[in-house]
């Protein structure tokens, strides 16, 4: 796994191959919604990456990892191609945002921190 700085990011934001992806989720008896929080506050520029969305709606269990096909057909609706350096976060800092750089790393996806 790749780290970046803030510092890092602050130089590069604005590249048209960098992807910050905010992947905040939360677990349903919190009572906080990631996309709310996404419109409320995020970084400039930054992508809510729903990982409801991004599960194997016919699976029996939730969170399942997504068929390729519709893993590339999600992020290419959200505007992320292979040649792009994704930047993932979320605001638990250990939560959701690894689920994330698991799945881009499981699909192929060289570039992700």
């Amino acid at each position: 796994m790749s780290l970046i700085t803030t510092e890092w990011l602050e130089k590069n934001l604005l590249k048209e191959d960098i992807k910050v992806l905010d992947c905040s989720w939360h677990m349903p008896n919190t009572k906080r919604i990631g996309k709310d929080e996404f419109l409320k506050e995020h970084i400039p520029g930054a992508i809510f990456f729903d990982i409801d969305k991004f599960s194997d709606p016919l699976a029996k269990f939730p969170h399942t990892i997504p068929s390729a096909d519709l893993f590339e057909k999600l992020t290419s609706e959200l505007g992320i191609n292979n040649s792009d350096h994704i930047i993932v976060y979320d605001s638990l800092g250990i939560f959701s945002a690894p689920r994330v750089w698991w799945m881009f790393n499981y699909f192929g996806h060289k570039k992700i921190s």
